[in-house]
């Protein structure tokens, strides 16, 4: 009995603890550090900034032309100096730390400082599972703010393993997603703490986190809106922001900071001080694709991690539980929905689910731990309920992500009726092929949004 206490005391470090332990083992034993393309697409031009900067030192990309390269830097533009890198260098410095250890542990062991290899890989899959986390754990206190202890834990289970997060957390770990969920997550701990109790190294971890949302992806922007709308209908939060603003003043100049050396670095490759990298990819602002972002069966945000419809389901019941969110889910969500789902290529390309989602999961694990909260109020039994909901859920997502492993459930051309035929069926259909959609890739970029 003695022990069952100690447990439920301490089930939010518990949770933390098991969900570390759990993605360790998953990264030990899927190795996809040990893969020649461990790092790949997107991965490339987020990490090629390590290697220039710590082995060659050569941020113009010199060397990039050796066999031993041969892949990495494909997704370079050219400049007056040399190449640049495609992708900002918010993700590189994240993963710095790590791939400071792996360096010197090369040195150490007597082993090649060769940086396309499964021991650098190694560390930088191991950061990625650091990040994560250290988010649940920041995610639970987030939460307990609101909610009970229970709820804030099944909820950020219900996170991590019931939607595309899960996959994006091993599989692909060295995308942005992972570190844009801890980024996001601790910006919101940090908010809610200022606003219980002001003070400077608060502002200063927001503006950390959002000058590192920025680096990474400058439509991380929108990142602002929260610690500006967090209680924003109230007129205590405007007296606090007059009478703080020199905490306003060190946000800012902290945001600045993590922002220039990406603008210095432009500016000593090309002499401009901002260089568009996507060259003839662009936004179609005029033709948001908004419902198929969403519920599309190619890549639906709510088709592929359905849990969220319980999200919005926990939005009609937060006004009184979550006010001080309201400003920020009425303004930021659908802002940020218009921009991602206004790129030429919405469905971002091959991936499980909508990636892009997944960055605002930490602010969407809110409404979610409402619903929860909601179930557990209302029914005798509402908890267990909640709980085999989520277990139901986190089924399905981790079903659907071995058949996305094996193809079967395709990387960018999926259809509702191909949907269906293999919905929790492990058998492929005959007519496999037929049942696909491709999408045409010129089309879009030149502003065909009906994919």
């Amino acid at each position: 009995m003695q022990l069952l206490k100690q447990i439920k005391a301490n089930r939010s470090r518990l949770t933390v603890g098991l969900i570390g332990f759990v993605f360790l083992f998953i990264m030990l034993a899927e190795k996809q550090w040990n893969r020649p393309d461990a790092i790949r697409h997107d991965m490339t031009s987020y990490y090629g900034y390590l290697p220039a900067v710590f082995i060659n030192h050569d941020l113009t990309l010199s060397y990039s032309d050796q066999p031993e390269y041969e892949g990495q830097y494909a997704w370079v533009v050219g400049a007056e100096k040399g190449k640049i890198l495609r992708m900002t260098m918010g993700l590189a410095v994240m993963e710095t730390p790590f791939f400071a250890v792996a360096d010197v542990g090369a040195s150490l062991f007597g082993l090649e400082r060769k940086a396309y290899s499964p021991w650098f890989f190694f560390f930088m899959y191991l950061g990625a599972v650091f990040y994560l986390t250290l988010a649940v754990k920041l995610c639970i206190q987030n939460l307990k703010y609101f909610f009970s202890s229970e709820v804030a834990t099944l909820t950020t289970l219900a996170l991590v393993f019931g939607t595309n997060l899960y996959y994006y957390s091993f599989c692909e770990a060295l995308m942005s997603h992972v570190f844009n969920f801890f980024l996001y997550t601790w910006l919101i701990n940090r908010c809610i703490h200022w606003h219980l109790q002001p003070n400077a190294k608060d502002a200063a971890a927001m503006g950390l986190a959002i000058g590192l949302l920025i680096l990474i992806r400058p439509i991380h922007i929108l990142a602002l809106l929260i610690p500006l709308l967090y209680q924003g209908g109230s007129v205590e939060k405007w007296l606090k922001l007059r009478n703080r603003g020199t905490h306003i003043i060190w946000m800012a100049l902290i945001i600045a900071a993590c922002v220039f050396p990406q603008l210095a670095y432009w500016k000593y490759l090309s002499g401009n001080w901002f260089v568009y990298t996507y060259r003839d990819e662009h936004f179609f602002f005029n033709q948001p694709m908004i419902w198929k972002g969403l519920l599309g069966f190619r890549k639906g945000w709510l088709i592929y991690s359905p849990i969220m419809f319980l999200s919005l389901f926990g939005l009609i019941w937060s006004r009184r539980r979550l006010g001080e969110f309201k400003l920020v889910f009425l303004l930021l969500l659908p802002c940020y929905g218009y921009v991602v789902f206004s790129w030429w290529c919405w469905w971002y390309g091959g991936s499980f689910g909508s990636r892009p989602m997944i960055d605002l999961l930490p602010l969407m694990a809110f409404p979610l731990a409402n619903f929860f909260q909601f179930m557990t109020n209302r029914y005798r039994r509402g908890f267990n309920y909640a709980v085999l909901t989520v277990l139901a859920f986190c089924y399905l997502n981790i079903f659907q992500i071995r058949q996305y492993q094996s193809s079967e459930l395709h990387w960018d051309s999926m259809t509702r009726e191909l949907y269906f035929k293999i919905f929790l069926n492990n058998t492929w259909p005959d007519n496999y092929e037929n049942l696909l959609s491709h999408p045409d890739y010129e089309a879009a970029k030149k502003g065909t949004r009906d994919i």
